[in-house]
């Protein structure tokens, strides 16, 4: 009889244990929630940091106050999953400092750079410096760079930049892949570069010996293109800062090639620097890619 008590015992707790899995939400991956909808369990989506990596950082004086704070570029990487458990990285990049105790921070957009470079200038000869943020793309070519300007009064604010594209996400949330220019083959095997917004025409005289086959057979035998024929004009592939007559520019360079991206032709350049809170474009000029 004891016996038969004991297997009764067990079988009505393996039942209750039973009914309770089958009843519950079935438990949640590592960042999932449930909530109840309807009447019925559903999965929600919930974003959990895995990873933060801090880049470049730099001690700039940012608030002009005589101090210097410490400034980082931010990298982090995200999991999502969703209802089927397919398990999805995102990455996002901020700015990110603390000034008077108190945490700032500046999100910059939903990518992972190769790598982030961060620098300093000084605006309209004030104190307190401005940051740039050049964010590595990579790519074919000379790469590709999404550039920042970010300063600071009482929160972190971005600087005007012009912008490459027509519409793009990035440029939109303040971010520049550079200029919108155009190339054109020229006579004498050379390239005229044309900037609209500012009316730059600039010209890049071009090595014979190191053209290739595809630019050389666009020429006649007089050094006279055949037809026009548009080079590209790509995004920023380099950032500098630059100190004429007391005046701090950033100078960036967009790289001009050929049928692919491989055929370097030359570099397009420009120094920006910002005035009543606009940017100010000058000193434009053109390298060739052998100087």
């Amino acid at each position: 009889m004891k016996r038969e008590l004991s297997l009764l015992i067990l079988n009505v707790t393996a039942m209750i244990l039973l009914f309770s899995a089958c009843s519950s939400p079935k438990s949640t991956y590592p960042g999932e929630t449930s909530q109840l909808i309807d009447g019925k369990t559903e999965n929600t989506l919930s974003l959990e940091s895995d990873s933060e990596s801090i880049v470049t950082p730099i001690e700039v004086d940012i608030d002009g106050d005589g101090v210097q704070e410490q400034v980082d570029v931010i990298l982090r990487t995200h999991h999502v999953t969703d209802n089927s458990g397919e398990d999805t990285p995102q990455h996002s990049s901020s700015l990110r400092t603390t000034v008077g105790g108190v945490l700032q921070e500046l999100p910059l957009g939903d990518f992972k750079p190769y790598d982030a470079s961060l620098y300093s200038f000084k605006l309209d000869n004030a104190n307190k410096e401005c940051l740039i943020i050049a964010f590595d793309e990579g790519g074919s070519g000379m790469g590709r760079i999404l550039l920042y300007a970010v300063q600071y009064s009482d929160k972190f604010i971005t600087l005007p930049l012009p912008k490459f594209y027509e519409d793009n996400s990035h440029e939109r949330l303040g971010g520049s892949y550079g200029l919108q220019a155009e190339a054109i083959l020229v006579n004498d095997f050379s390239v005229d570069v044309r900037c609209a917004e500012t009316g730059f025409l600039g010209n890049v005289e071009l090595d014979v010996n190191r053209l290739s086959d595809g630019i050389k057979g666009q020429y006649d035998e007089n050094g006279i293109p055949k037809n026009n024929v548009f080079m590209t004009v790509d995004g920023i592939c380099s950032v500098n800062i630059k100190n004429e007559t007391g005046i701090d520019y950033v100078e960036i360079a967009q790289y001009v090639y050929g049928a692919a991206a491989s055929d370097g032709l030359g570099f397009f350049t420009s120094y920006l620097h910002w005035e009543d809170g606009n940017y100010v474009i000058s000193n434009q000029k053109c390298i060739p890619f052998y100087n």
